[in-house]
């Protein structure tokens, strides 16, 4: 069995015991994989050195769980799937040679909630079913993304309330420790932007001189050839003047007319006067 038709069984099964969205093999796989990638991404984030709050964060209340409930919601639940999973945890702690389980307690004890303020912690109700079946106007993509936000926000206030006393001791204290790290990126990101900026800028200006530099250019080289082309009708000219001239000289001075047409071809080889 290929894994797009496992999809679509389960979405069937789904669809039709649970009271899920009517959605199709695809668009569970697409779900699932999202949701797979934010916690992926979630658990790496949090093993990096120097991941923390910036000074904005910490002025608006945040902590480490809501910071990562917002890289992925859900995490307690995923967690519970996905935590004892070796692909899924950093790869800087895989290459310790550690076990799955072992990977999962190192990595669980840097996030204060999902093991100490799991236990006893009871997920309300409202919280746990969302999809409820509302028709065929439920089909929307905009209605589930509504309703998937509007879960997280219960679910993350719901568990931020129960964490206990010296979770939130913990995390206050490794919030302080790893401000410094995310105070460094904040401003090597500012001075980043603040540099592409400028850039566009500079770029900006040199192409308006550029355009300026060509079509002063252009004006001078039309000025050129039109300098040329009245310099080479005035020659043309005065070499017929020179040569009507030529012409009545040689027959005063009784010349044939053939005598004078070499003559005057000689001339024109050796002068390069225009004809």
């Amino acid at each position: 069995m290929t894994k797009g038709k496992a999809f679509s069984i389960m979405a069937v099964n789904l669809s039709g015991n649970h009271g899920f969205p009517h959605l199709q093999g695809d668009e569970l796989k697409k779900r699932y994989e999202r949701y797979y990638d934010m916690y992926k991404r979630a658990r790496e984030w949090l093993a990096v050195t120097g991941s923390g709050l910036t000074e904005e964060e910490i002025s608006l209340g945040y902590t480490i769980e809501k910071k990562m409930h917002e890289k992925c919601p859900h995490i307690y639940r995923i967690n519970v799937v996905f935590g004892n999973r070796a692909n899924v945890n950093p790869s800087a702690l895989g290459s310790l040679g550690l076990g799955s389980e072992e990977i999962l307690s190192v990595v669980d004890s840097q996030l204060p909630g999902i093991e100490e303020c799991q236990i006893g912690v009871e997920i309300p109700e409202e919280s746990r079913i969302v999809e409820e079946d509302h028709g065929d106007d439920f089909l929307a993509e905009e209605f589930y993304v509504e309703a998937e936000l509007m879960e997280m926000k219960k679910f993350t206030r719901s568990m931020l309330d129960q964490i206990c006393p010296h979770c939130r001791k913990m995390c206050q204290l490794k919030t302080r420790i790893l401000t410094r790290g995310g105070r460094q990126s904040l401003k090597k990101l500012r001075l980043h932007q603040k540099m592409l900026k400028l850039q566009r800028l500079e770029d900006e200006k040199n192409r308006r001189r550029e355009s300026v530099r060509l079509e002063e250019v252009k004006k001078r080289w039309y000025a050129i050839k039109e300098e040329r082309k009245k310099y080479a009708l005035a020659t043309m000219e005065e070499a017929k003047k020179w040569k009507f001239t030529m012409f009545l000289e040689l027959t005063r001075a009784g010349k044939s007319v053939s005598e004078i047409e070499e003559l005057i071809e000689l001339l024109d080889d050796n002068a390069s006067v225009p004809k």
